[in-house]
């Protein structure tokens, strides 16, 4: 049987690159070696994902979330007592285009998908799709390396910091 596409053809002329182990060829087994691993790091250069800014573990910052918390009806001293006790717990994490958030480190993390929509120097947006939400967009403030998601809703805005 007679090889005849480009692919066996291929095959065929680096095989015999590999069977070349008499001393006048003995450079072509070292060429083919170095061209595979040149190969290989072309294809995991192109496979990585590009990091964000974003990129790394963001943990809620209990002093500053606390620091403002307002006199809204929503913020009863029950809920404050719970946010007060619960606050530094919940961590962000970015990598890549995946993220995950928790309040204790899974054994799996759950990686969802977000998408940076708009940035600016005082805020960013993101869409975040996961197992529990699809394509919902999150509006954060920066403010002193740290950022926040806005809640006046509920009397409080939760600060996170990179950790």
């Amino acid at each position: 049987m007679q090889l005849t596409s480009a692919c066996c053809r291929r095959y065929r002329y680096w095989s015999s690159l590999r069977y070349a182990s008499s001393a006048p060829n003995a450079g072509a087994e070292s060429l083919m070696r170095h061209a595979v691993i040149f190969m290989a790091l072309i294809v995991s250069a192109c496979t990585q994902e590009k990091a964000t800014f974003l990129e790394g573990t963001w943990q809620s910052n209990k002093p500053m979330t606390i620091l403002n918390f307002t006199e809204n009806k929503m913020l009863t001293d029950e809920k404050r007592e719970y946010l007060v006790s619960n606050l530094g717990e919940l961590t962000l994490l970015f990598k890549g285009s995946r993220t995950s958030i928790y309040f204790e480190k899974p054994k799996k993390l759950e990686l969802g998908r977000f998408e940076v929509t708009n940035s600016t120097e005082k805020a960013f947006t993101i869409s975040v799709t996961n197992s529990v939400v699809n394509s919902k967009e999150f509006t954060y403030y920066w403010a002193d390396g740290c950022f926040y998601l806005s809640q006046k809703e509920y009397g409080y805005d939760e600060y996170f910091c990179r950790v």
